[in-house]
């Protein structure tokens, strides 16, 4: 027998939901708040059938079920997004974004709402430059008054870094304040939190003289006066920023973002600073050479661990959702990093502890047609350890069952693993009669996973399974292996599966113990290995080209809108492989926010992906 012990807090152990909106494009939270009575807030955007993309915000029980949502669509007919909301102690939720005007401007917006998501007043700001405004974040400050920061244009320095205080009662406008960077480069403001005593902490960029984008902090008075600022740059000439901040008891500054290196693309970075903006400690993450690694989310849990979360562009699997813990030194403890069912980017924009040291982290998930806002639920009063971890019984130890204490009535489960057992040998069809509405499985290796009927979890348990790629065809590649569960008189299901190339694992999440096996979902011959990166493509963050990577000699590429609008015509004409695309359409210019489908041709073979465009 084996046991699997996990330490308390940590962020193994997890449940989940998704939000689809009417449309089949992008829908994504960029924020997350928990109010007094452990209601969970989301706030982002949604791709509507009527209306486009719009301002969405959804009311979660504690056990992740979804109790109310609204959207909110301004004058114009393009995009409306929320990028920060914050639940008060008043019992009113305030959110902030930005909305797009008949004009064809986007505006800073600010919006108070009741505990239903009743609104009851909001606000816009314009700045004189004329062209985008936006509010990121939003808190309360001690005086009950609503800080938030984003950014203005102004016709005479551009982006600036911009911080606004507003009457919690009214939304009526107090005072602004902004930061002007050097250089030609974007200023803006992505975070920002509010100490005891009233001073603010803000994070973001600023552009240095050289136009680079490097990482600013300040610490502003509760008046919106500047007292100090510190900025951080990274060795590589990439743009960078900080892209959330939390507080520490003792009055310590941690923040979150990514810094630019010469040869292993954007790293993740987390640094610890003091109350007086000097630097303590950092540290990065690269989980690839050249790919896209980002810390977009920071939180203190109550026994002074650091919750990061974000997204690795991971060699075997694309853009990954991650969350880390760190201790308060920034010595790492422990990480999951988690993979959707589709091609596009899973990632987390947002975390917040509540009261029961439960973490919940919000963003998006890739899914067959589209991506969908995702949330989950990392329990960490429910330690992995003790008498309560699962008992498992496996030859070679490398196939495992995880769950919370309390996940079961019996105090231990024994489940057994028979490893690599042929499809035959055990109560599940043959690889002839799979079928499954959201893919094509062939290849099984099936592994028996059954357990008592009367010893079911209450919730969801990892159910990690070991590999063996030569039990598949020559073509079968990491990405495409998932953990299956079979049950009788449902056939075969997809599980969400996250997986490990150094341990050869894939790890499934499951609420019900059946059969399980590991599978591979089929991809169109000959395109198995295409990779779209940077997704999505943020010109923001220093992006300038987007790269189809692995696509057949001599193919071609033609994008398109969403609608079915084409864009552009690319070809790959000196068989490497690769081709390279600037975001602009055939008329040369800039290609708008959105979801694209690049349809991939050779001969007579042809595959469509999507990726995302965010200016």
């Amino acid at each position: 027998m084996a046991s699997i012990t996990r330490d308390a807090g940590a962020v193994h152990s997890y449940s989940s939901a998704t939000f689809n909106a009417s449309g089949d494009g992008r829908d994504v939270a960029y924020a997350v708040t928990v109010d007094q009575d452990g209601y969970v807030y989301l706030a982002g955007s949604v791709y509507e059938t009527a209306g486009g993309e719009n301002i969405w915000i959804g009311k979660y029980s504690s056990s992740l079920s979804l109790v109310s949502s609204t959207s909110f669509r301004a004058t114009g007919a393009l995009t409306d997004r929320a990028f920060g909301i914050h639940a008060a102690t008043n019992g009113y939720v305030y959110v902030s974004g930005y909305v797009r005007e008949s004009s064809g401007r986007e505006n800073a917006w600010l919006a108070k709402y009741d505990n239903s998501l009743v609104l009851q007043t909001s606000v816009t700001f314009a700045a004189g430059g004329g062209l985008a405004d936006s509010a990121g974040a939003v808190v309360l400050d001690d005086n009950g008054n609503v800080i938030v920061c984003g950014y203005v244009t102004e016709s005479s320095s551009g982006e600036d870094f911009w911080l606004a205080r507003y009457s919690g009662s009214n939304l009526a406008f107090l005072s602004s304040t902004s930061i002007v960077g050097a250089g030609s480069g974007e200023d803006r403001c992505n975070s920002l939190v509010v100490n005891p005593v009233g001073r603010i902490y803000a994070v973001g960029s600023i552009a240095d003289p050289s136009g680079k984008e490097i990482i600013l902090l300040s610490r502003f008075s509760r008046a919106l006066v500047l007292q100090t600022t510190a900025t951080f740059s990274g060795p590589g000439t990439g743009d960078e920023s900080a892209r959330a901040v939390a507080l520490d008891g003792d009055g310590n500054v941690y923040a979150a973002g990514f810094i630019s290196h010469p040869t292993q693309g954007t790293n993740a970075w987390i640094a610890k600073y003091g109350g007086s903006l000097v630097l303590l400690s950092s540290v990065t993450v690269n989980d690839s050479a050249g790919g896209e690694d980002m810390a977009t989310s920071i939180a203190m849990g109550s026994s002074g661990d650091v919750y990061v979360g974000g997204v690795l562009e991971q060699s075997s699997g694309g853009q990954n959702i991650w969350l880390a813990r760190y201790d308060s030194s920034l010595v790492f403890k422990d990480s999951i990093t988690i993979r959707g069912l589709g091609s596009l980017t899973d990632l987390i924009n947002g975390i917040v502890i509540d009261d029961n040291s439960d973490l919940y982290a919000v963003g998006l998930t890739s899914v067959p047609v589209g991506e969908n806002i995702w949330l989950s639920k990392h329990s960490g009063n429910h330690p992995i350890s003790g008498s309560g971890a699962a008992s498992v019984s496996s030859g070679s130890g490398d196939s495992t069952l995880e769950y919370a204490a309390g996940s079961f009535a019996a105090s231990s489960v024994t489940v057994v693993f028979n490893e690599y057992v042929s499809a035959s040998s055990v109560a599940a069809p043959a690889e002839s009669s799979l079928s499954l509405d959201t893919a094509t499985i062939v290849d099984v290796s099936v592994v028996d996973a059954v357990s008592s009927a009367t010893l079911q979890p209450s919730g969801f348990v990892s159910v990690r399974l070991r590999y063996d790629l030569s039990r598949f065809d020559s073509s079968a590649a990491l990405e495409e292996l998932y953990v299956g569960r079979y049950e009788s008189g449902k056939g075969w299901s997809l599980l969400e599966t996250s997986r490990n190339s150094s341990s050869s694992t894939v790890t499934g999440l499951a609420n019900h113990l059946s059969q399980f096996g590991v599978l591979r979902r089929d991809s169109a011959s000959g395109f198995n290995s295409v990779k779209i990166y940077p997704n999505p493509f943020w010109p923001a963050r220093g992006h300038q080209k987007i790269f189809f990577d692995n696509v057949p000699a001599l193919s071609s590429i033609e994008i398109y809108t969403i609608t079915g609008l084409q864009v552009q015509k690319l070809d790959d004409t000196d068989g490497d492989g690769r081709i390279l695309w600037d975001a602009k359409n055939a008329a040369g210019l800039d290609a708008g926010s959105g979801v694209y489908l690049a349809l991939i041709q050779t001969g007579s073979e042809k595959k469509v992906f999507k990726f995302a465009v965010e200016r």
